[in-house]
C-alpha cells in the first residue's frame, strides 16, 4: 500500500523498514519516532531441553555472554546488519550502554 502511494503512515518496527527499504527497493523516505509505550530492550529468553546436550548450550550461551568485550566485538556486529546503516551508530551507543549498565548490576 506504501509503494501504491494508497497509505500515509504505517506502525512497524526497524526489521520491517530494512525489510522495504532493501527488499521491496522502496524509495519511499521513512521516518521513524519512537513511541511512547516502547519500554526499551526486550528481554529474549532461550528454552532448552533438561539433559546433557541442553545444559552444554546454556553453559556455552553465559560464557558467551558474560563478557561486555565479546558482546561488543562479536555479537553486536551480527546485531547491526540488521540495523539501517543510518540507525547504527546510535543503535551501538545505547546497546552497548545498556549492556554495561547490566554488568555493572551483576
Amino acid at each position: 500500500m506504501l509503494q501504491a502511494g494508497r497509505v500515509d503512515y504505517t506502525l512497524g518496527d526497524w526489521v520491517e523498514v530494512d525489510f522495504m527499504e532493501k527488499t521491496l527497493g522502496s524509495t519511499i523516505p521513512f521516518v521513524t519516532y519512537p513511541m511512547q509505550e516502547d519500554t526499551g530492550n526486550k528481554p529474549n529468553y532461550i528454552s532448552y531441553t533438561r539433559n546433557a546436550w541442553g545444559k552444554a548450550v546454556v553453559d556455552k550461551l553465559h560464557k558467551q555472554f558474560n563478557d561486555p568485550e565479546i558482546i561488543e566485538t562479536t555479537i553486536l556486529p551480527k546485531i547491526l546488519k540488521w540495523i539501517r546503516p543510518v540507525d547504527q551508530a546510535e543503535y551501538r551507543e545505547n546497546y552497548m550502554r545498556e549492556v554495561y549498565s547490566y554488568f555493572r548490576q551483576k
